[in-house]
C-alpha cells in the first residue's frame, strides 16, 4: 500500500474520554508533521512523547481522527515516521498556537527502538525508557 493510500484511508473515530496508560516524557523539539492532504513537512513543536503517542503544538488545523505523521530525526541521517491520528485537540497551546493529542498506530517493535534513540538525544539519562514501558 502506498503512502498516499495510508494516508486517505478512512480515519477511526476517536475515543472519547479514554486515558493514556503509559508515561509521557515532557520535551522540547522541533519535529516534522505531515498531513493527510499533502507531501509537505510542517515544522511542529513536541511537548511530550512517550511510546502511546505525542502532544504537540502546530500552526495547522487539524481535525479529531485525522491522520498523520510525525517525523523525528534519530541519529545522523536517520529519520522515525510515526503514523498516528488526532485524538484531542486544544485550541490555545503555546504562543496562542493550537495544541493536538496524538495516538501512534501500529507502533512495532524497531519503532520502539527507534523511539528510545530519538529519547536518548534528548535526554541520555532516559536510556531505556522507551523500551521500559514497552515491556511493562
Amino acid at each position: 500500500m502506498s503512502i498516499i493510500s495510508k494516508f486517505r484511508a478512512q480515519a477511526p473515530t476517536p475515543s472519547a474520554g479514554k486515558k493514556r496508560t503509559v508515561e509521557r516524557l515532557f520535551v522540547n523539539a522541533t519535529v516534522g508533521l505531515r498531513t493527510c492532504y499533502g507531501h509537505k513537512e510542517h515544522s511542529v513543536f513536541l511537548k511530550d512523547v512517550s511510546v502511546g503517542g505525542a502532544r504537540i503544538v502546530a500552526p495547522l488545523n487539524l481535525a479529531l481522527g485525522e491522520r498523520i505523521s510525525l517525523i523525528l530525526n534519530v541519529k545522523a541521517r536517520m529519520t522515525l515516521e510515526l503514523w498516528g491520528r488526532v485524538v484531542h485537540a486544544k485550541s490555545s497551546g503555546y504562543a496562542g498556537q493550537p495544541e493536538y493529542g496524538i495516538q501512534y498506530l501500529q507502533l512495532q517493535r524497531p519503532d520502539v527502538e527507534l523511539l528510545n534513540d530519538y529519547v536518548m538525544t534528548l535526554d541520555p539519562a532516559r536510556s531505556g525508557y522507551a523500551e521500559a514501558l514497552r515491556t511493562a
